[in-house]
């Protein structure tokens, strides 16, 4: 089963793959490490795709629409774009 986290960002959304885990708890001190350290944080994850915003106007309606809980249209089209056909459940 592959893991995917989406971040989002002020710049625009970032999915990325988590290469391993075993269980979140076990990985959290391994994150906090990598974050300061690329190629810890590497081993980690894995940058998929990142779709930058346009323009403020749009990170502001993007940000307000995911933390309203709404689908935006721009992260939506993002997700069909780079998460795998083969998911099932998302």
């Amino acid at each position: 089963m592959d893991l995917y986290v989406l971040f989002e960002h002020a710049a625009g959304f970032g999915l990325f793959r988590v290469k391993e885990f075993e269980d979140i708890g076990s990985l959290l001190p391994q994150v906090e490490a990598s974050v300061t350290d690329l190629s810890k944080f590497n081993s980690v994850v894995k940058l998929i795709g990142f779709a930058p915003f346009k323009t403020a106007l749009s990170a502001l309606d993007n940000i307000n629409s995911v933390s309203e809980g709404v689908l935006p249209e721009d992260l939506k089209l993002f997700l069909e774009t780079y998460l795998p056909k083969s998911t099932k459940k998302v």
